[in-house]
C-alpha cells in the first residue's frame, strides 16, 4: 500500500517533482557561494520540499513555487535545521547508532512544521520524536532496502559504462579533464537514476507520514 500509494502521488507529477529538486539544488549551489549560506538555507529549503510532496500525498495539486514557501518559516526552519543537525552529529561521534536513531527521530520535523506551525522550534522535535516511537525501525528498513535497490541498478552500469582502469591511469598521468570525461556516461546515467530517485524517496517520506498521522497501517509497504 506504501509503495503504490507514492508512486500514486507522483503519476503525472514527475516532470514538476524533478523540477523542484533541480530547483532546489539550484538554489543551494547559489548559497553555496558563501561558506555558511548552505547552512542557513537548507532548512527553508527541505521545507519548502516537504510542502510540495506533502501536498501530493494528500491528493492535491502541487507546484514547483511551494519551494519557496519554507522562506514562510525561516527563522523557525533554520533553528530546528540546527539543533537536528548537532544532536545527530553528537549521535554519530558517540557511537554512530545514537545518531541514525536521532535522524529517524527527527525525520519527521518539516511536515510537523507545515501541519502545526504554531509549535515552537523545540516542541517540533518533540512533536517528530513522538510521532516516530515504534516506526523507527520500520522507516528504517524501508530506506536500506531503497538504498540497496539503488545500488543494484547503478552496480551493472558502473562495470558497462566506467572503464576504471583508464580512468585511474588518465588520474595517475595528470590528465584529469581526461579521467572526468572518461567518466561522462557513468555520471550522466548516475544523475538521471538520482532525478528519479530523490522524487520517489521524498514521495515515500511524505506518504509515510501521511499513513502515521491519519492512524494507518504503514508497516504495509506494497
Amino acid at each position: 500500500m506504501l509503495l503504490s500509494q507514492t508512486l500514486s502521488s507522483l503519476s503525472g507529477n514527475w516532470l514538476k517533482a524533478i523540477g523542484m529538486l533541480l530547483l532546489a539544488g539550484m538554489l543551494y549551489m547559489v548559497s553555496a557561494m558563501t561558506i555558511i549560506g548552505p547552512l542557513f538555507i537548507i532548512g527553508a529549503i527541505y521545507l519548502g520540499m516537504s510542502d510540495f510532496f506533502l501536498t501530493l500525498a494528500r491528493g492535491k495539486e502541487a507546484s514547483v513555487s511551494q519551494l519557496f514557501n519554507g522562506f514562510n518559516q525561516f527563522g523557525k526552519a533554520l533553528g530546528v535545521t540546527l539543533i537536528m543537525i548537532m544532536v545527530i552529529m553528537v549521535g554519530m561521534v558517540l557511537f554512530f547508532i545514537p545518531g541514525i536513531i536521532a535522524a529517524l527521530a527527527f525525520s519527521q520535523v518539516y511536515f510537523v512544521m507545515l501541519d502545526k506551525p504554531e509549535l515552537g522550534v523545540m516542541d517540533t522535535l518533540k512533536e517528530s520524536h513522538e510521532i516516530m516511537k515504534g516506526k523507527k525501525r520500520k522507516l528504517f528498513l524501508y530506506a536500506f532496502l531503497g538504498y540497496i535497490a539503488l545500488y543494484a541498478v547503478l552496480l551493472p552500469f558502473n562495470l558497462i559504462l566506467l572503464d576504471q582502469e583508464a580512468v585511474q591511469q588518465q588520474m595517475m598521468n595528470g590528465d584529469i579533464i581526461g579521467g572526468y570525461m572518461a567518466m561522462g556516461p557513468y555520471m550522466a546515467f548516475s544523475m538521471l537514476v538520482g532525478l528519479l530517485f530523490g522524487p520517489f524517496a521524498y514521495a515515500f517520506l511524505a506518504n509515510f507520514y501521511v499513513r502515521v498521522v491519519g492512524g494507518e497501517q504503514e508497516e504495509v509497504l506494497i
